[in-house]
């Protein structure tokens, strides 16, 4: 009953704190996004309070019902003759990926031959040796887009190098968008869950049309989706039940996991820079979790992932002429904030003060939502020259000014925490997915659409998402990923799974890094839109689903085990049988002594009445009589103890007999 009790006080806490969390990230976001403060709320504390009670009541129900749902897929099921893999449901991750590639040959063909957006200008201009390289954009990627463009060079007519890309581009984000479905069904999902699954893949427009685009975020965000179900798939192929000619292929299919583990991690780090750090955090939470089945192997591969990529890029990038990242790329934070403070507390800065931040940046142009207006400002030369300089005058705000700094950073990215921001608002106006092209002289797109009439209703859709408001935006909020990502970690709480809980740690880490990335945008939360089936698998799997051979295996060793416990049975009845007989042989032994005995009184006394002369003849009779009984009895004890030796080894009524033998 105790534990019973405790089990309940546990999960009734964890249902309260997760929901007291996003109940919490509502209410100060609402603050955060109208006012760019937290003050807001000291001011107002009925109206947040309401709020906040408004959010969290409903929340405790939502995590009551995801908290059941994972405790009824942890227990147990065994596979039925007609089960759903072996069905049509087989074919599921085949026809996902079918859905998709229509999808994105839909888009393809209306903002035909592709879209080159933002960052393309500078690898393509890399890409023809107009510019050095630089791993700025990631090198990686940028030689990929080499090789399509190198196409051109040898025979495809132009634009087709950038055709073919989006078409292998494609291909990928169909095969993984498979590879989910066929892990759901896996997992026993029941056919309403992958069915839903490939629906949301196909039919959410923003996927097929960002898969059409020539940009890092669409590989790398495959990558992570396939490292997501890696990571689940750890300590999960041998049980115990299985039988051992099935445990050395799947030990083969896990010695497989784990590589694909280090090669993802590698690829996913020359694939986006800001993938480094979350993979090296992630290195520190699979060495707490090492002792876990498989976690060790998790975290050797991951190490050995990130060393190889830090090498890459540490010693083979400058030693073949790769520039660095300029400087101002990775302080988007420190420079917002330090602009906040120039502008809202201007007149309470020293003149030196001003002089220093000045000379490093051009802080009047803040904007609380974009860090580009002033980061594209910022003296390099001057941080290069003296790092320490920059950021002793960075602490020295921070002393000075701490919530005006934290505003800052809460204000900066705050459409990817709170519900209720807009995509364009009074401070920034951007687009929620960039669908036109660049304008290259070296590689002239002309845009000709083949679906002219999917491609107006393409650009309505996202012309309505960019101004709609909270109701009609918040299914593409990009919000979203942070609550799925907090409904992991509950997920993670119940469900118990290390593989899981890494997954789960890995999208918290890579979340965590655009924080400090320079403005909110889609193209930055598209590997977590798609991680959000994968999120909620444990919630609805059916149980641990064996295999056939893995059944057999369990049978076999049931069978045996009932076959063992028959014969231990028999042998302790046959025992205590032989034990029963010894007893009665034993009393009626004792029962023929005792008339022995008596009959040896009787006849001692007519005895008495004889001669002298032949009293001392029967008295030497009588002494070999006695000897004589008296080493019948020890020889009858020896037996009963052969017989009691023999039946605990058990010999059974088979001792007895011959027992009773040697007595004859």
């Amino acid at each position: 009953m105790e534990e019973t009790v405790k089990k309940k006080r546990k999960f009734r806490w964890t249902e309260l704190l997760f929901a007291a969390l996003c109940a919490a990230f509502v209410t100060c976001g609402r603050s955060v996004y109208n006012y760019n403060t937290l003050v807001d709320i000291y001011y107002r504390p009925m109206e947040y309070g309401a709020l906040f009670l408004f959010m969290f009541l409903p929340l405790i129900f939502v995590f009551a019902l995801v908290g059941a749902g994972v405790r009824k897929s942890l227990q147990p099921v065994q596979k039925k003759e007609n089960d759903e893999k072996s069905g049509t449901h087989k074919f599921f991750p085949v026809i996902t990926s079918l859905l998709v590639i229509g999808a994105g040959l839909t888009a393809l063909f209306s903002y035909f031959p592709g879209i080159l957006g933002y960052d393309s200008e500078w690898q393509t201009l890399q890409a023809f040796g107009l510019m050095p390289l630089s791993n700025h954009h990631p090198v990686l990627h940028t030689l990929i887009w080499n090789f399509f463009i190198a196409l051109e060079w040898f025979g495809v007519p132009h634009p087709y190098g950038l055709f073919i890309y989006c078409i292998v581009q494609i291909l990928i984000v169909a095969g993984v968008c498979g590879y989910v479905t066929d892990a759901e069904v896996k997992a026993g999902c029941r056919w309403p869950v992958p069915v839903i699954t490939m629906l949301y893949y196909a039919l959410y427009p923003a996927f097929s049309v960002f898969s059409v685009e020539m940009t890092k975020d669409v590989l790398f965000s495959c990558v992570v989706v396939r490292l997501f179900l890696r990571f689940t798939a750890v300590g999960s192929y041998t049980t115990d039940s299985e039988a051992e000619d099935l445990k050395k292929k799947l030990s083969k299919k896990e010695k497989l996991n784990i590589f694909g583990i280090f090669f993802l991690t590698a690829i996913g780090c020359l694939l986006r820079n800001n993938f480094l750090p979350a993979a090296g955090a992630m290195v520190i939470v699979l060495f707490i979790m090492r002792k876990k089945n498989g976690m060790k192997k998790a975290l050797l591969s991951v190490l050995a992932g990130v060393a190889i990529a830090a090498c890459v890029m540490r010693i083979v990038y400058p030693h073949a002429g790769v520039e660095k990242t300029e400087s101002h790329e990775l302080l988007s934070v420190p420079v917002n904030q330090i602009s906040s403070v120039y502008v809202s507390r201007y007149p309470e800065l020293t003149t030196a003060e001003r002089f220093i931040i000045d000379n490093y940046m051009e802080a009047g142009r803040y904007n609380p939502r974009l860090a580009d207006s002033v980061k594209f400002t910022f003296n390099d030369a001057l941080y290069d020259s003296d790092k320490s300089a920059f950021w002793d005058l960075y602490m020295h705000m921070f002393r000075k000014y701490p919530y005006e700094f934290a505003d800052a950073f809460l204000t900066q990215n705050v459409q990817l925490w709170y519900p209720g921001a807009r995509m364009t608002d009074r401070y920034a106006a951007r687009k929620y997915i960039e669908t036109e092209n660049v304008y290259l002289p070296v590689y002239m797109i002309t845009a000709g659409s083949q679906l002219p009439e999917m491609r107006g209703f393409y650009d309505m859709v996202f012309a309505e998402i960019e101004h709609s408001g909270v109701a009609g935006g918040l299914p593409f909020s990009l919000s979203i990923p942070f609550y799925s990502i907090l409904l992991g970690f509950y997920i993670a709480i119940k469900a118990k799974r290390p593989g899981y809980t890494a997954g789960v740690f890995m999208s918290f880490f890579l979340w965590g890094t655009y924080l400090l990335g320079p403005v909110a945008a889609f193209r930055y939360m598209y590997p977590f839109f798609l991680l959000i089936p994968v999120i909620l698998i444990p919630v609805f799997s059916r149980g641990t689903v064996l295999s056939e051979k893995a059944e057999a295996g369990a049978s076999e060793d049931d069978s045996s085990r009932e076959k063992t416990e028959e014969k231990s049975g028999d042998e302790n009845s046959e025992k205590e049988k032989s034990e029963k007989k010894i007893e009665e042989r034993s009393k009626d032994d004792s029962s023929g002594k005792e008339e022995r005995s008596a009959d040896k009184i009787s006849e001692e006394k007519p005895e008495e009445k004889s001669a002298d002369d032949g009293s001392e003849e029967r008295k030497d009779e009588k002494s070999g009589e006695d000897n004589s009984e008296d080493k019948q009895e020890e020889k009858d004890r020896s037996v009963s103890e052969k017989a009691e030796v023999n039946s605990e080894s058990g010999s059974g009524e088979k001792n007895v007999k011959a027992a009773d033998e040697d007595k004859v």
